[in-house]
């Protein structure tokens, strides 16, 4: 599990240094957008809502998730908390599945 918590910290990198490359406030960019129809209203709004300020929340509570199962795993509990954080981080890793550094052996 100390690979699979390895692998999610990466990738955890990896998105925080996309949101802080993207625009603070998407709303303003996206606002020039001349809407054609109401998909690309819909699109506006799925933008927005999971611009960077959302994905610097989801990657500070992922982050904790995995702290939380280090220090587990570190005090030698092996008991139920350690097993619900270790299944935690499997869900957490599947949504990254098609990244080459995958292994299978975590999918949930």
């Amino acid at each position: 599990m100390s690979d699979l918590a390895t692998f999610l910290s990466a990738r955890f990198d990896e998105d925080e240094a996309v949101a802080q490359a993207a625009s603070r406030d998407l709303s303003e960019v996206l606002s020039q957008v001349e809407y054609l129809d109401k998909a690309t209203q819909a699109d506006e709004l799925h933008i927005t809502r999971h611009g960077p300020a959302r994905v610097f929340a989801e990657i500070h509570a992922k982050r904790e998730i995995v702290s939380t199962w280090r220090k587990l795993h570190f005090l030698g509990r092996t008991g139920l908390g350690e097993g619900v954080a270790a299944r935690a981080m499997q869900f957490l890793a599947v949504v990254y599945a098609d990244h080459p550094d995958y292994d299978e052996r975590w999918r949930p």
